[in-house]
């Protein structure tokens, strides 16, 4: 299993797109998230110049960017949502992405079945111009809680309703009708956001199957989102590599775990980076038994 790695472990930098890709790649990571939002080359008007010229970039340091975050929003849609979701679908289209991760969208609605069929009719539009453009959609799973000073802390008012997405059942639900007309649609599978949802994370990752596309792997302590590597936190790994290896996961190990790096001087992170890799070689290889 090749290890892949969000390039917003560098998002506090300052440095460019180009000096990213290159910093990780001698930290050893071929694989990329091409992760564009809020950097200077997307934002500009010549955004697809700028992407095609990353693209070559990358393809000249036999790197490969494996999936993308297209742009996302944990509240209701805003105005100018569409014209975001369309932008990032293409940028990875641009960048050679197979998979591009949604998440699900609020709905305001309070029946579990609602929240279903009116998420198949907003992704409908998006998982057809993904498609138009060679490009798979996966879709998230969400948290159930967050915890607060020893307490559970429930969603309230909208969302409350991004519970309905914290299992695999629900994704399967809404992946499976829109993979019955378009055929493009997978699961993207958080390590961190299934901690704060489930005890264990083996039975969801294994009813997956072979819908499992790509993985946002994050560690946490149980009490928020908090992006960090594995052993940082209390995921159980040799649980989430059983699952896996059940499954015959094809896609990459890809952290998202920016906060490991967030605030270090500029000269440790390439040193924190390097042992991101190492990790997440020793996670991938590690023996499954938790008798040892």
């Amino acid at each position: 299993m090749k290890l892949s790695t969000s390039l917003n472990v560098y998002s506090d930098a300052y440095c460019s797109y180009e000096e990213m890709l290159l910093r990780a790649s001698k930290c050893g990571f071929t694989c990329f998230d091409f992760n564009p939002g809020g950097r200077v080359f997307y934002n500009s008007e010549n955004w697809r110049e700028n992407t095609r010229r990353i693209k070559e970039y990358a393809d000249s340091l036999g790197v490969a960017f494996t999936q993308s975050h297209v742009y996302c929003f944990n509240y209701p849609a805003p105005a100018d949502a569409d014209f975001h979701i369309r932008k990032t679908i293409e940028a990875a289209s641009i960048a050679g992405v197979p998979w591009a991760v949604m998440h699900p969208f609020f709905t305001g609605k309070e029946d579990r079945m609602e929240v279903l069929e009116e998420n198949i009719r907003i992704f409908e539009p998006y998982i057809e111009y993904a498609k138009s453009l060679n490009v798979g959609i996966a879709i998230e799973n969400m948290y159930k809680r967050i915890y607060w000073f020893g307490e559970t802390v429930t969603w309230t008012g909208e969302r409350k309703e991004r519970e309905t997405f914290t299992r695999s059942d629900d994704l399967i639900c809404l992946v499976d009708a829109l993979n019955a007309k378009y055929g493009n649609v997978g699961v993207c599978w958080d390590t961190g956001h299934a901690h704060l949802s489930m005890d264990s994370q083996y039975e969801d990752i294994v009813k997956l199957g072979s819908r499992l596309k790509v993985l946002h792997i994050a560690d946490n302590a149980g009490q928020a989102d908090e992006h960090l590597p594995s052993f940082y936190g209390y995921v159980n790994w040799k649980e989430i590599m059983r699952a896996l290896d059940a499954i015959d996961y094809q896609g990459t190990f890809n952290f998202e775990v920016h906060n490991f790096t967030r605030g270090l001087p500029d000269e440790l992170k390439d040193d924190a980076v390097r042992l991101l890799y190492k990790i997440g070689e020793y996670v991938v290889h590690m023996n499954r038994d938790d008798s040892k």
